[in-house]
């Protein structure tokens, strides 16, 4: 060996053996993470009479493990899915994942399509209250007009019916903008796209509701007293309805609420705000002193001569009232 050679053989030789000793060391500590990955990771082992007997440790508590901002719901919208309801064996159906950083995402982007409520007009399109016009040209009038949610309601037709109804107006809604909205069915919300679906206390919990809609779309549920609305908030409602503020001829079964409890949520409940019931331009200014984010109405616009005049009147006189107080 000439000493050229030498000398390169002694300095390259240290950085030689401490190649080699690192690769040993990182088959040893992989041959003892195998031996470890044997032991199930949800047993541990305790002493008992000698024994040792395996008990199994509950997954953690996701409201333990994440610290959520104070402008987010105190709630996750969807528990973890178990071995039996995995994406996999649940057909038609979308179960959102349980890492924690996908669950806040989720919640931030629904809370984010709530908040789009705020300010504006919630309108619901009902066949039975069109004054029989065509209900697609009245949603399609409001929609122009620059409403910001549109929900269907058609609570007597079969379930192709309205899921073709809904597929309409979702798609009025998408061309313009517009938020739209299922009421009472979640699978129909699923399956034409829509931003979301309504409930009623007396409908699927929102629970349920998760199970069958996307990720994405929100939820929102009636509520005529306070403690209701409290629990509907806890439940993960992406927005709170709240009436009948006023009396009305629209549905037969509501129940009063009146503007003292709709200023009970409004101070109290974080989620957007939606007043409903018997509103229309005269009383718009009295919700809007009671701190509603959104106003919903019916037939106040869509049984009104012109729907698009009428919605754009009272979106001025809920941006105005809004505006005073």
């Amino acid at each position: 060996m000439t000493p050229d050679c030498r000398t390169r053989w002694l300095s390259v030789c240290p950085l030689v053996v401490k190649a080699i000793a690192v690769r040993l060391r990182d088959i040893i500590q992989r041959r003892i993470l195998t031996k470890q990955e044997r032991v199930p990771k949800c047993q541990s082992f305790t002493s008992t009479c000698g024994k040792a007997e395996p008990t199994i440790k509950s997954p953690p508590s996701r409201k333990a493990s994440l610290k959520l901002s104070p402008t987010l719901p105190g709630y996750l919208h969807q528990p973890p899915p178990s071995s039996s309801m995995t994406p996999r064996n649940l057909i038609g159906q979308r179960v959102a994942s349980w890492h924690p950083r996908r669950n806040i995402r989720l919640i931030v982007k629904r809370s984010q399509t709530a908040e789009k409520l705020i300010g504006g007009i919630y309108v619901i399109v009902d066949p039975e209250h069109c004054g029989g016009r065509d209900i697609f040209a009245v949603a399609e009038a409001t929609a122009s007009a620059g409403v910001a949610a549109i929900q269907l309601r058609h609570k007597e037709a079969p379930l192709s019916v309205i899921a073709d109804a809904a597929r309409k107006i979702a798609q009025i809604c998408r061309l313009s903008g517009t938020l739209f909205i299922v009421n009472d069915h979640p699978d129909i919300a699923t399956a034409v796209g829509a931003d979301g679906v309504h409930v009623g206390q007396g409908d699927l919990p929102i629970a349920e509701c998760r199970k069958v809609l996307q990720p994405r779309q929100i939820v929102g549920k009636s509520n005529a007293l306070f403690e209701e609305a409290q629990d509907s908030f806890d439940e993960g409602a992406d927005y709170i309805a709240v009436g009948s503020i006023f009396s009305t001829a629209t549905k037969s079964d509501t129940r009063p609420a009146g503007l003292s409890t709709l200023r009970s949520v409004t101070q109290r409940v974080t989620a957007p705000t939606v007043a409903i019931g018997g509103i229309n331009a005269s009383n718009v200014a009295q919700v809007a002193e009671a701190g509603a984010d959104c106003v919903c109405v019916a037939t106040a616009i869509t049984l009104a001569s012109d729907p698009a005049s009428a919605t754009r009147e009272l979106m001025d006189r809920f941006t105005e009232a809004r505006r005073d107080f």
